[in-house]
């Protein structure tokens, strides 16, 4: 019996034991899971910061911005002053530093194109119509016009930067020069053999230049000329404000957005062409600086990718600074050029204006509001200011800064 329960008791014993080790590992810790790796979402990434443009500095400052209707014609004068005529045919003076009307003509109602002149003055004309054979100037404090009687039909008309004479091409072959300042002495008359189309003066007027149309050509007044092969070609045509360099651009038929244009550089002493360059496009825009050592050219041309632009910088002897710019994204419309060709002022569509270095090198973008696209851009021949038209008749006018 003794041994029977021992042997109860042991077995029981074990049994426990046993029970106690199994009870044991259930209740002993399980050791730490290894950490797992948590998967975040990828993160959005942040914008990029604008990529500023150049140094930066700002070479243009707004003067004044405001809303007229649209007028029939448009002039900037050197000084910043701008002339206009209204739908009513009146000029009005508009002042540079506020934009203000100073006075409004008596309606010239035959008149179709204005001229802004250095001091306030403001010379208006009928282009084209043989029925009227003057010019109208106005006086600078009142508006009141006076009248420049003239041999034929006015086909152009400009002022000298400085503002002391006033130079009107005619449809009897003759260019006239009348001085704008008191007393004033009588005209001076040339005769040419063709309708001079458009004029460029130095900034007194001793360097004059003409493009004519049937027959074509590029003539000096009182010197050198050119004639076209093709008489039925157009001449625009522009001089240095100190009258060494001239440059024409030249195309086919009267139109001025037709492709076949050809620019060429004068020594304006000698006439003798500096160069010549075909540009492959239309819509052509060039800019001689005042020193004449410079030049620049926008255009546009056809590819198989669509429309492109180019923005060419030349030397006076025709060679390239830098590279080419524009293409499919960046489409410059040259709008000012400095006095020394340093700074180019080009407008990218309706939505930034850009200025580049005589090299083509990017040194400033400014952004413009988001308004009606920009129509048209006017500068002063040494890029002191520059005027901004847009299509719901928003004039601004831009100062450059140092």
């Amino acid at each position: 019996m003794m041994w029977r329960r021992l042997l109860l008791l042991g077995g029981g014993g074990l049994l426990a034991l046993a029970l106690g080790i199994g009870l044991g590992r259930l209740r002993a810790p399980r050791p730490p899971a290894p950490p797992q790796q948590t998967i975040l979402p990828t993160p959005t990434p942040l914008p990029l910061p604008v990529q500023r443009q150049g140094d930066n500095r700002p070479r243009w400052k707004a003067r004044w911005s405001r809303a007229l209707p649209s007028p029939l014609s448009l002039s900037l004068a050197p000084d910043g002053g701008v002339a206009l005529l209204t739908a009513q045919k009146q000029v009005q003076s508009l002042d540079a530093r506020t934009g203000a009307a100073l006075w409004s003509s008596p309606p010239l109602l035959l008149a179709n194109r204005v001229t802004a002149v250095r001091g306030g003055r403001v010379l208006a004309g009928a282009l084209y119509n043989p029925a009227v054979q003057k010019v109208w100037s106005l006086n600078p404090k009142t508006g009141q016009p006076s009248a420049f009687a003239l041999p034929g039909t006015l086909w152009s008309l400009m002022a000298t930067p400085d503002g002391s004479r006033a130079f009107f091409g005619t449809s009897a072959n003759q260019i006239v020069a009348f001085s704008l300042l008191a007393p004033q002495p009588p005209p001076t008359t040339w005769s040419i053999s063709a309708l001079p189309e458009t004029l460029a003066l130095s900034t007194d007027g001793s360097a004059a230049l003409t493009g004519t149309w049937l027959p074509a050509g590029v003539r000096r007044l009182g010197g050198w000329a050119y004639g076209d092969s093709d008489p039925a070609r157009w001449q625009d045509v522009q001089v240095s404000a100190d009258g060494a360099t001239a440059v024409s651009l030249s195309g086919r038929l009267p139109r001025r957005s037709q492709k076949d244009l050809q620019l060429t550089g004068y020594d304006m002493d000698s006439g003798m062409r500096l160069w010549e360059k075909r540009i492959p496009g239309k819509q052509a825009r060039v800019a001689v600086a005042a020193d004449g050592q410079r030049i620049a050219l926008t255009y546009l041309f056809e590819t198989q990718r669509g429309g492109e632009a180019r923005l060419l910088l030349l030397n006076r002897d025709g060679t390239p600074r830098g590279e080419e710019k524009g293409g499919r994204f960046f489409l410059p419309r040259l709008a000012a050029l400095s006095a020394l060709g340093e700074r180019v002022t080009v407008l990218d569509g309706d939505r930034a204006l850009f200025v580049l270095d005589g090299d083509g090198k990017t040194r400033w973008r400014l952004a413009l509001p988001r308004a009606a696209p920009i129509q048209e851009t006017l500068s002063t021949p040494d890029g002191a200011f520059l005027l901004l038209v847009r299509t719901d008749g928003t004039l601004t006018l831009y100062e450059a800064l140092p």
